[in-house]
């Protein structure tokens, strides 16, 4: 449940007993459609600032650029959630394995989407830094500081999502592995 942009749900949540179904279908529900709305949003209203404020904040374009890749990164990788590893997920809880795909591949296609939250952590820290942690400056435009509180909220929604996923979710899909080994 989304309100003012926070995800209070995923906050309160206690996520530690829910199944890997119940735990996915969480995460796509209020993670990867808050991702979707916002990064867009974000996204738009940045690019009008760099032409807006760029005179005020000089720096801009590289926050805006930093942002770009930090929103891309995620998108890939909600992405591979959505149509490699959670459609895999499905199939192997379903028919408790997979034939066609050897569980070695599964497990490097979960260790690859594990080890871009570390390229995301870097990612959204770089752009914080080049943004003077998202603290607005005098004399910029109502926008820019709309953008940095989204930013913020961004920020602290994405680090509870990847909490999540690093200490229930991937633990979970490990153990699933070894179950079918």
């Amino acid at each position: 449940m989304q309100e003012n942009g926070i995800l209070y749900n995923s906050l309160t949540e206690d996520v530690s007993d829910y199944t890997l179904s119940n735990l996915i279908a969480f995460i796509r529900e209020d993670f990867h459609s808050y991702f979707i709305e916002n990064l867009s949003l974000i996204n738009t209203l940045m690019h009008s600032c760099v032409v807006v404020d760029t005179q005020e904040v000089p720096n801009l374009p590289a926050v805006y650029q930093k942002f770009t890749d930090f929103k891309d990164l995620l998108e890939q990788h909600t992405g591979e959630e959505e149509f490699i590893v959670f459609p895999i997920v499905a199939d192997l809880l379903k028919h408790k394995g997979v034939e066609s795909i050897p569980s070695q591949t599964v497990s490097r296609v979960i260790d690859d989407i594990e080890s871009k939250h570390n390229s995301l952590h870097e990612k959204l820290n770089s752009l914080e830094k080049e943004s003077n942690f998202f603290e607005d400056h005098t004399g910029v435009s109502p926008t820019l500081k709309h953008v940095y509180s989204l930013l913020i909220k961004l920020k602290h929604n994405f680090t509870v999502y990847s909490f999540i996923e690093n200490n229930y979710l991937y633990p979970k899909l490990n153990h699933l592995i070894k179950q079918l080994n």
